[in-house]
């Protein structure tokens, strides 16, 4: 098997796609949190030391496919990489399959969903960050990161239209990078007929559609070793077809064993 799967359920939403695979295919690692609800309740409150915490208590050591739920608590990849990918690799890429770049500056020290790729090329083994269905603005790339310059092409993007219109446009994204690869994946990447994700209207959405994404993921699996990797964003179906559309795309990661299929 190419990953072991586990929900790493932070809240209901990741205790709904547990359920729904554990019901589907009784071999996903279900890990509750209810001990740690009570630092959950705020993800914009959460320190980086709270998320290694939970990470390095909850997540086996290992080629792990982690789901969790609501997009507040993507900054739970940065748990993932720290203590998890570092320890199976000492340099790879990132890959972040998201419409959000995820990389704002920390205000006033908070860590969040929205600026933890910032310490990614500071405090980790994370050697370039390439973004697939979003772009990070143009000041971000090739700059500094708190004052850490760092070097050039350690940030690239992809839009979703390239990506749509041919890998050519992937293969010079992945171009110089380490050949092992973290991978994330935001569900809100796709329109909300997809899949309801906790982007919404608040955040936006992206306009990628399930198979370019599946495309996507088999080409970055094709060409490079993927260590460790992560869905999240889900909130629920979307015409009764949010979760499978999810259980999918985990299937693409995990391989023929599983067939997480709706």
């Amino acid at each position: 098997m190419n990953f072991t799967p586990m929900t790493l359920e932070l809240d209901d939403y990741a205790a709904k796609v547990g359920e729904y695979f554990e019901k589907k295919s009784g071999k996903v690692a279900r890990k509750n949190t209810d001990k740690w609800q009570s630092i959950l309740k705020s993800p914009s409150t959460l320190l980086p030391e709270d998320v290694k915490e939970i990470v390095r208590a909850e997540v086996p050591q290992g080629k792990n496919l982690v789901m969790y739920g609501h997009g507040s608590y993507h900054h739970f990849t940065y748990g993932l990489c720290a203590e998890i990918a570092d320890k199976q690799s000492k340099e790879y890429a990132y890959v972040h399959i998201d419409n959000h770049h995820d990389t704002y500056h920390e205000h006033e020290g908070m860590f969040n969903c929205g600026s933890f790729v910032r310490r990614l090329l500071t405090e980790t083994n994370v050697k370039s960050v390439r973004y697939i269905g979003s772009a990070p603005p143009v000041d971000f790339v090739d700059f500094s990161i708190d004052g850490t310059l760092l070097k050039p092409g350690a940030i690239k993007s992809v839009s979703t239209g390239k990506v749509t219109e041919s890998v050519k446009s992937l293969e010079a994204l992945l171009e110089g990078t380490p050949d092992d690869v973290y991978l994330t994946i935001d569900l809100d990447v796709m329109p909300q007929r997809y899949v309801t994700t906790s982007a919404g209207k608040a955040w936006g959405v992206g306009m990628m559609d399930p198979k370019t994404l599946m495309k996507t993921v088999d080409f970055i699996k094709e060409k490079k070793n993927i260590i460790g990797a992560d869905i999240l964003g889900y909130t629920g179906g979307s015409n009764g077809t949010g979760l499978g559309v999810y259980s999918k795309l985990a299937g693409r990661l995990v391989g023929e064993e599983i067939r997480l299929t709706c």
